[in-house]
């Protein structure tokens, strides 16, 4: 008898324990669906964000305006500029124009249709819009979109020495602040928010003289620059480059 009582036990204790792994593979795959569902939703939702994203910012740079709700119906039009860039092939300072369309938010979108666009590039338009945010100036937004007109020999953009110059159109929208046209701006910025050296100066403010732009700001700790026609300004933090950069409103 105590046998068979030894075996009932066994046989009821494994059909617990046959019922209680079942229960937690059921657990397991519940949770696992759920997880997959979750995930499979928040991708969704990005690709709908990233396409709403781009559906905006072609419409922004084909029409070159747009209005926001929260300026009581105020249109935006698009502006232009110019970076002064080297050229790698011709070994000569060159200036590039773009569009530049401000954008509500910390949006950043960089037309990359004609040549391909450099990691560091677009770090420097990040470092740009990060910079102004922590000036005393206030754009009405810090978002853009960004197309450049650049020869048609470039098969790429690379370089931070933009990021001054975009910080200085960045700023340009406060309402209080407008670009200096006779003025280009080339620099790295620093993670310190300093103005770093870049290569090249001499090559590019020649060639900003030459297209009858009065002033470059470059970083203070470049090496001496000969020039034609053209005041070099030697600024050490982006403050300091963009009150050389904007002309205040009357």
């Amino acid at each position: 008898m105590g046998v068979l009582i030894g075996c009932m036990n066994v046989k009821k204790f494994t059909s617990l324990l046959v019922g209680v792994l079942a229960m937690l593979v059921i657990l397991n795959l519940i949770v696992t669906s759920f997880l997959f569902y979750t995930v499979v939703s928040v991708d969704d939702r990005v690709n709908d964000f990233e396409e709403d994203i781009r559906l905006v910012t072609d419409y922004l740079l084909q029409n070159g305006e747009v209005e926001y709700n929260g300026w009581s119906g105020e249109t935006v039009e698009r502006q232009s500029g110019s970076i002064v860039a080297y050229d790698s092939e011709e070994r000569e300072g060159v200036l590039v124009d773009y569009r530049y369309q401000p954008l509500p938010g910390d949006v950043i979108y960089i037309d990359s249709s004609n040549v391909r666009i450099e990691g560091d590039f677009q770090d420097a338009v990040r470092d740009a819009q990060s910079a102004v945010e922590d000036s005393k100036y206030e754009p009405r937004n810090n978002g853009l979109a960004l197309s450049m007109y650049t020869p048609e020999d470039w098969a790429y953009v690379s370089g931070g020495s933009a990021g001054v110059s975009i910080a200085a159109h960045i700023a340009s929208t406060d309402p209080q602040y407008e670009l200096n046209e006779s003025v280009v701006l080339t620099g790295r910025i620093g993670s310190d928010g300093n103005v770093v050296s870049v290569n090249h100066v001499e090559e590019k403010a020649n060639a900003a003289g030459e297209h009858g732009k009065e002033a470059i700001v470059v970083p203070h700790g470049i090496d001496p620059v000969r020039t034609d026609g053209i005041e070099v300004v030697r600024v050490e933090t982006v403050e300091e480059a963009l009150g050389y950069a904007l002309d205040e409103v009357d």
